[in-house]
């Protein structure tokens, strides 16, 4: 019996760990229909209605912050969202798109584009699969390969020690699924059917909204090295 005992408080320290207890409870507390209260109220009381998706404990003020794990509202970025069409003025996601298959992100992109207003935004940040290769190859002009070795054995993994095992990690951990380059990410917004689309730098916006959200980067490096920002809108007189 004891043993038992002893399997199933591993279990769920293990399932606790992983996040799964903790998604159960964000559902159960902020999705469903006490999800769509909330979003209810701050789009009645909100006249720009923005949204980051994905920033996980980092929960931006005045925004509605969804994300499967902790935020304002319980928010799972595969499946469809629970915010009427043409509803959100902006919408926020850093280091996200990462996390999701292809197919997944072709959904959430999709999605993003039915809830958008028209005149919408949306900023992206992401790996930079074309500028990622540089710095493993070690022709990136904004960084040295044994400078970033070294932060990611220091941060990260204190068996890497080479650039193989750096550029093996980036893509593999923190559950990364599918990585972007210009091209790629410019095929998945314009067949969700954007067609103004802006590359950016890290912090920098033409829009006041997104101007200084950029916050993944602990060294001066880490902020274009490989990374990808970009905004598109949703043009009046696209699809609607």
């Amino acid at each position: 019996m004891r043993q038992q005992i002893r399997k199933i408080a591993r279990k769920t320290l293990f399932s606790f760990r992983k996040g799964s207890v903790r998604r159960v409870w964000h559902w159960l507390s902020n999705g469903h229909f006490l999800g769509k209260i909330t979003i209810d109220r701050y789009i009645k009381n909100n006249p720009i209605v923005k949204i980051q998706v994905g920033g996980g404990k980092h929960l931006l003020p005045e925004w509605i912050n969804g994300d499967i794990i902790f935020g304002d509202v319980y928010l799972n970025a595969a499946k469809k969202f629970p915010f009427p069409d043409q509803s959100v003025d902006f919408i926020f996601c850093e280091q996200f798109l990462e996390h999701l298959t292809q197919n997944e992100g072709l959904l959430f992109l999709n999605e993003a584009y039915r809830i958008l207003k028209p005149g919408g935004k949306i900023r992206i940040s992401t790996p930079d699969l074309e500028n990622l290769s540089k710095t493993y190859l070690n022709t990136n002009p904004l960084v040295d390969i044994d400078a970033v070795v070294k932060r990611h054995q220091k941060n990260h993994n204190l068996l890497c020690d080479t650039p193989c095992i750096f550029f093996n990690d980036f893509v593999r951990l923190w559950g990364h699924q599918f990585i972007y380059d210009h091209n790629q990410l410019t095929i998945a917004l314009t067949s969700a059917g954007f067609n103004l689309i802006l590359w950016a730098e890290f912090g920098v916006s033409n829009t006041v909204e997104f101007e200084n959200l950029d916050r993944h980067a602990d060294i001066e490096w880490m902020k274009n090295a490989f990374q990808l920002f970009c905004e598109a809108e949703k043009t009046p007189a696209q699809r609607l």
